[in-house]
């Protein structure tokens, strides 16, 4: 992570989450560590019943939609997933193919997933990508191997 990273992610924790951790922290911070802080300091405002605790519960909520939105870690070092939908894995149909959007994961389609009769696979960007062009981004995703659980 550089330096400018560090420091937009140290900015947009202290404004959005009123989270204040050092520059080092901040390079081994995990998304469970950030999930830990959060929840130990709503736990500290809900004991003291301050006024603190309605934004705390604001600021877990937004926490709670980041992490929503991002999964777990392992899933986010796949570049292909299958996600849920109507039709079972066992049964035959069409198979439609997500790309992924600007932010890169697969689990902001869910909810469309959920909703179609078709075998659904997304693709998405794992964090050890780099990309220099678009051009770059689209070669990154041809060249995903076909999933065994394809149909």
């Amino acid at each position: 992570m550089d330096s400018m990273t560090s420091v937009e992610i140290k900015q947009t924790l202290e404004r959005e989450f009123e989270i204040f951790l050092s520059s080092k922290d901040i390079r081994s911070l995990t998304l469970a560590r950030l999930k830990e802080i959060e929840m130990e300091k709503y736990e500290t405002d809900s004991s003291n019943k301050s006024p603190a605790t309605a934004m705390s519960q604001e600021t877990a909520l937004g926490l709670d939609q980041v992490l929503r939105i991002l999964g777990d870690e392992e899933e986010s070092r796949r570049t292909c997933l299958r996600l849920e939908s109507r039709l079972q894995e066992d049964q035959s149909g069409p198979t439609v193919f997500f790309l992924p959007g600007t932010e890169g994961f697969a689990k902001v389609m869910c909810n469309l997933a959920s909703g179609l009769h078709a075998h659904v696979i997304a693709l998405q960007y794992t964090h050890d990508m780099k990309f220099e062009t678009i051009q770059d981004m689209a070669k990154s995703l041809t060249t995903v191997g076909v999933p065994s659980y394809l149909p």
